[in-house]
């Protein structure tokens, strides 16, 4: 029994390893082609007076979407929008919409404002092209900010490689 145990573990390990693998080369090939002149990266003052926010409001069709939800004392905040700013110039097909949370904000506040437990900033919640949801964080998981990390990098790299080889 406990060798069964020991293989599932492994095995979901494995899946997920995979699959996290997997999402990041698929959020590596760009959407063409992309010809319209929507903003790339701009801050949304969502209306309050219709709560919880929906984030669908937010997507831009053919475009992945990026919502990140930004507080202004959030040192991670600050670094992330320095690496949105030199991404978006890699990946035209990539928009970002940042909702500036309230200098005060609470885990309760977000809940009711915005219907999502936002335990940490940044709180970034990626969309596909198609609307699909790719992924998002959720209280303090992280997954979000995580795999939208390993994307900034895997095209900083890939952006380092084409300037830096010789041929």
């Amino acid at each position: 029994m406990r060798h069964l145990i020991v293989l599932l573990l492994l095995g979901a390990g494995i899946y997920y390893f995979g699959f996290r693998g997997s999402e990041v080369d698929r959020l590596l090939k760009p959407v063409q082609p992309v010809s319209d002149s929507t903003p790339q990266n701009i801050f949304v003052e969502p209306d309050y007076r219709s709560v919880p926010i929906d984030d669908r409001q937010y997507l831009v069709g053919g475009r992945y979407t990026i919502i990140y939800y930004h507080w202004a004392q959030c040192p991670g905040c600050r670094r992330l929008d320095s690496d949105l700013s030199r991404f978006l110039d890699l990946r035209k097909d990539v928009v970002v919409r940042k909702i500036m949370l309230a200098s005060n904000w609470s885990v309760e506040g977000a809940k009711h404002d915005f219907g999502r437990n936002i335990g940490i900033t940044p709180f970034v919640i990626i969309f596909g092209p198609d609307g699909k949801l790719i992924v998002k964080d959720e209280g303090t998981d992280g997954r979000g900010i995580h795999l939208l990390s390993e994307w900034m990098n895997a095209e900083f790299q890939k952006e380092w490689k084409k300037n830096n080889t010789s041929s």
